[in-house]
């Protein structure tokens, strides 16, 4: 899992890149412009994802377990 979440961080990257050598030409391409921003948004969309099922099963089994009830004293 980590390394397909470094793998999408490193294309993130690479858009991120992309986007930015667009964006300083002197004449953008809108149309590329926006598809760029649309792969590195979905990118990002991803990367979340991964990142919240990593962190859902790094979860200790113990806090996904009721507590246990305390023996009745008389």
């Amino acid at each position: 899992m980590n390394r397909l979440l470094n793998a999408l961080r490193a294309r993130h990257a690479i858009m991120e890149t992309r986007v930015s050598e667009e964006q300083r030409r002197p004449k953008p391409d809108p149309i590329r412009l926006r598809a760029l921003k649309k792969i590195k948004l979905q990118l990002r969309d991803q990367i979340a994802s991964l990142e919240r099922m990593v962190s859902q099963t790094a979860a200790p089994v113990t806090s996904r377990l009721r507590p246990k009830r305390q023996p009745a004293t008389s």
